[in-house]
């Protein structure tokens, strides 16, 4: 759970990943603290709780679980509303939601969703397919909509897209509904399917046909066979991957006037995406052939080629260095090159092998978690690079711990800046830990933590956590003089908002064995 980074000194990070091949592992909890607050509900199987507003009122959403999945069966849910002061009772607005399909929510107010109920099997062909119901149902319990029997859906604005299987059997068809009801059944869709204005694009039949439909009850205009891949480029313009010679190749085609250019080089198979105007692609390299990078700019039908590094077999990701003119790349191999425009030569191979770093948000470092382990998952140590090479990498985390690849961010400001990271010994809980960016020393400032919202000055969140249980105790802890306000105990998971100078947390509580405390709580808190 990261805040967006528009917000400048606060972040928030959910740990799942405790370690739950460890369970055995973990210690009981001590005896539950008194807990403070108001319970919202009672029960066990708590999950996902979030905050809706309802016809102006702060309500919290959750669900609770009443079947749990199977290889052959999705789990059910339910779902909830609640006030969040408590003022009524919980309501059940739905049951028996799968939860192997998205929970579907829609700007309306009061708050709507797209939930799927009542799983079963059918015969398309030769194969199996789940299908279900799907129902569009407010948060008072009224159903507004319903689709029977379907195997997908997919809102698009005021349109429905959904997939059911042929009247036959022999196959699924694509449902287009419009916002005035008007249906649409396509039996040739192969590949995607784009909306643009009052009709849609989409690639299907046996020769992989673009075609445009202008409206929905229109017959289908067929545009250029063989297509693959499609990229819209805004305008009357698509990028489209399509065979030459039995090899592929990328042609800018125009929609309008239904003609096509193809694009200089190879033909570009591997894409890379727009920057601004300028399509990016690279063609592969062949043995002693080094890789070329592509540059085409579309509105002005330009074109620059480079060659890369003999040690780069393509680009798959590419990370602007911060105040320069610098960038990362990434091959599929996991080589690192630094490109620079300014210099001779303009790309450096990196011996670095850090398959996801970052920079700092001045650019002068470059933070990353060396892999010493794949399994379950890459585990390391955490260093710190200077962002020009000049000096060797430093080594953030503690002597014997290890974090998974994201397990670390940056606090910008104030100054100077701030890393923070959760790190854990062998199977233990993991810690969190604030290091400077620019020098040694680190401190741990939370053990055993499970989902926390860090500042600079405080830390709110579930620590202590027990591997063998995986609840632990809520914290308000500040940082400037280690104070800390417990909140509660057991704690499974929590949501915080503030109104008003005052933070309220609502939160799950959950024992071992079934008590009547056990459920969503409310409490709250003179905003830190």
């Amino acid at each position: 759970m990261l805040s967006p980074p528009s917000m400048l000194g606060r972040r928030s990070l959910r740990l799942w990943a405790l370690g739950l091949w460890a369970a055995a592992l973990g210690a009981c909890l001590p005896e539950p603290l008194p807990i403070a607050g108001k319970q919202l509900f009672a029960g066990r199987g708590i999950e996902g709780p979030s905050f809706i507003e309802v016809e102006g009122k702060t309500h919290v959403l959750f669900e609770t679980r009443r079947a749990s999945s199977t290889p052959s069966r999705a789990g059910l849910l339910d779902l909830w509303t609640v006030p969040l002061d408590g003022s009524s009772p919980a309501f059940r607005f739905f049951a028996g939601r799968m939860d192997n399909t998205r929970r579907i929510g829609l700007n309306t107010d009061p708050p709507e969703f797209w939930v799927a109920a009542n799983e079963r099997k059918t015969v398309v062909g030769n194969r199996s397919l789940a299908i279900a119901d799907w129902f569009r149902v407010d948060v008072k319990g009224r159903v507004r909509d319903a689709v029977k029997g379907a195997i997908d859906l997919d809102p698009i604005g005021d349109r429905l897209r959904f997939s059911r299987p042929l009247p036959d059997g022999s196959g699924v068809g694509t449902h287009l509904r419009a916002a005035d009801g008007t249906e649409r059944v396509l039996d040739d869709v192969s590949g995607g399917l784009w909306f643009a204005g009052s009709g849609f694009y989409y690639v299907g039949g046996p020769a992989l046909t673009l075609f445009w439909v202008p409206s929905f009850t229109s017959p289908p205009e067929p545009l250029r066979s063989g297509v693959t891949r499609v990229e819209f480029a805004g305008g009357s313009r698509a990028l489209l991957l399509v065979p030459e010679n039995g090899k592929p190749v990328t042609v800018l085609f125009d929609l309008a006037r239904r003609t096509e250019r193809r694009l200089p080089g190879d033909g570009g198979p591997v894409w890379l995406g727009f920057s601004g105007s300028v399509w990016r692609y690279l063609d592969s390299r062949k043995g002693e052939v080094p890789a070329r990078f592509h540059e085409y700019d579309l509105d002005t039908n330009t074109h620059q080629v480079r060659d890369l590094p003999l040690e780069m077999v393509d680009i798959t990701r590419f990370i602007p260095r911060p105040n320069s003119t610098q960038t990362l790349l990434f091959d599929s191999a996991g080589t690192l090159a630094l490109e620079d425009p300014n210099a001779t030569p303009r790309y450096r191979v990196l011996s670095l092998r850090a398959p996801a770093p970052r920079y700092s948000g001045d650019g002068r470092f470059l933070i990353f978690v060396n892999p010493e382990t794949q399994v379950p998952q890459p585990e390391g140590p955490l260093f710190v690079q200077d962002a020009d090479f000049a000096l060797e990498p430093r080594q953030v985390s503690p002597p014997g711990t290890s974090l998974t690849l994201n397990s670390f961010f940056t606090l910008e400001r104030p100054e100077p800046a701030t890393l923070v990271f959760w790190a854990r010994f062998g199977s233990a809980a993991s810690d969190l830990y604030f290091a400077p960016l620019d020098g040694p020393g680190v401190e741990r400032v939370a053990e055993a933590i499970r989902d926390v919202d860090v500042s600079r000055s405080r830390v709110i969140g579930i620590v202590r956590t027990s591997l063998q249980d995986l609840v632990g105790d809520l914290v308000l802890k500040r940082l400037e003089d280690g104070s800390e306000l417990v909140l509660g105990s057991s704690v499974d998971s929590y949501i915080t908002t503030t109104t008003a100078g005052v933070l309220k947390l609502v939160y799950v509580l959950r024992t071992r064995k079934t008590t009547d405390v056990e459920g969503l709580w409310v409490t709250e808190t003179a905003a830190p």
